[in-house]
């Protein structure tokens, strides 16, 4: 992060002139910035706008570096969330408990994952240690640790997207995604070995599932019998 260069900004300038500011700040860290017609009112004149810009990227600079990687990635934008996580745990040795944490509530918060699955495979790597174990309750736990060795996992999607991370262990689920991508249920017979989580949040029995290249997914449709 490039913090002299920002803080040199923020000494001593106008409100117009730290409009080249934000032009920096959202060249250098996409995602750190709040929009007009998100998180401040778009009835916002042009100065508070910027006010509440400066004063948000003065409160990220200050989470980096007093340390507070949990608090940094969460100031950033959804879509961003994940990269930053990643920032944090290579660069600055984020780690431990607090990872895990922070990164099963970034997945459980995202309105979609189906961006950046290379970097959520990352992130999920199961040699980061303590391991996505040390933060599921204890259902989640329960349910993780008895997998079969091979798992039928159902997904909602469009074709296009089939091959995603996210799948369930309930049919219902992978209908209700179906429906809500105007796509179809696929189903996949997964060794154990690649289901890299459980989340039992939100009811959708959820799979985090990095599917091997040789793993068939195959259209699924209930019996009717």
């Amino acid at each position: 992060m490039d913090d002299n260069r920002i803080s040199a900004a923020l000494r001593g300038r106008t409100f117009k002139d730290n409009f080249e500011l934000l032009a920096i700040a959202r060249e250098l860290f996409p995602g750190i910035l709040r929009d007009a017609e998100g998180f401040v009112p778009c009835d916002l004149d042009p100065e508070s706008y910027l006010a509440d810009n400066l004063l948000f990227l003065e409160r990220v600079m200050a989470a980096h570096k007093e340390g507070r990687y949990a608090s940094y990635v969460q100031y950033h934008d959804d879509a961003y969330k994940p990269y930053a996580l990643l920032e944090a745990s290579s660069e600055w040795a984020f780690s431990g408990v607090e990872f895990w944490r922070v990164l099963k509530d970034i997945w459980m918060m995202a309105h979609s994952t189906g961006y950046a699955l290379d970097t959520w495979r990352k992130l999920f790597q199961p040699y980061i240690e303590p391991g996505i174990r040390s933060v599921l309750d204890r259902d989640e736990l329960a349910v993780f640790a008895n997998l079969p060795e091979t798992v039928t996992a159902y997904r909602g999607a469009q074709e296009t997207a089939k091959r995603g991370l996210s799948w369930s262990l309930n049919i219902t689920t992978a209908e209700f995604f179906a429906k809500r991508t105007s796509g179809q249920v696929w189903r996949a017979l997964v060794p154990r070995s690649a289901v890299l989580a459980y989340f039992a949040g939100r009811d959708e029995s959820e799979l985090v599932i990095d599917l091997p290249e040789h793993v068939i997914v195959e259209p699924y449709a209930r019996s009717l019998n």
